[in-house]
């Protein structure tokens, strides 16, 4: 399945990976809420981003310095997602997982969380230039998928609002509903677009991987 198509899969298809994936399920989402809390906390762009998508275009709802928790809250309320950057940093159960991915995998692996609220959906759709698992940890998300229109296999990521509008003229390769718990897999370059469930509360944790030679 490497780089040839997007796919779901139940996250103990990974059977190797499978007490990470739960221990990353169990302590991951409490451990962004802590350090949201903490002296050092989160700070806007260099550790968290807000957005929501308004007439179909994203607008970016962060403030300046440090992220107070009941401004997130308030963000996510009217329905905002928030997005976390490298919770490895301070989420052990992500970080011990990354470690185990690294030493399966042979490359290097990082981590984003996202959280969005029911029926919402925060950032614009996009490709990246990694490999990503998308690890569904609570609640579900509806995926529409595309084949980047520059290429497979890109050496870039795209938030072009002109290329992805390209990809929406045309039929979807792929959609896709990931329930909790479960793995969806975009090869390097699939353009995708999430949207929550409604009366779901899905915090799928990103995580991307540059392979070996990939760039080659």
């Amino acid at each position: 399945m490497t780089e040839r198509r997007p796919g779901a899969l139940p996250a103990d298809a990974l059977a190797c990976l499978h007490d990470g994936l739960r221990e990353a399920h169990r302590s991951s989402k409490e451990d962004v809420a802590r350090q949201l809390r903490s002296r050092a906390g989160l700070h806007f762009e260099r550790d968290i981003n807000l957005a929501r998508c308004v007439a179909g275009k994203q607008v970016m709802q962060n403030g300046r310095g440090q992220a107070e928790a009941a401004a997130v809250a308030a963000a996510v309320a009217e329905g905002c997602s928030v997005q976390v950057v490298h919770p490895q940093r301070f989420a052990p159960a992500v970080a011990a997982l990354l470690a185990r991915l690294e030493g399966f995998f042979g490359c290097l692996w990082g981590a984003n969380s996202f959280r969005t609220p029911p029926a919402s959906r925060g950032f614009k759709a996009h490709h990246d230039e990694v490999e990503v698992f998308m690890l569904q940890l609570e609640g579900a998300k509806n995926w529409t998928l595309h084949s980047c229109p520059a290429g497979p296999l890109p050496q870039g990521y795209c938030w072009d609002r002109a290329t992805t509008r390209r990809c929406w003229a045309r039929r979807a390769c792929r959609c896709a509903s990931v329930p909790g718990t479960d793995l969806l897999y975009l090869p390097r370059g699939t353009v995708h677009r999430g949207s929550a469930v409604d009366g779901e509360d899905p915090a799928p944790d990103s995580f991307g991987v540059l392979m070996g030679g990939a760039y080659n």
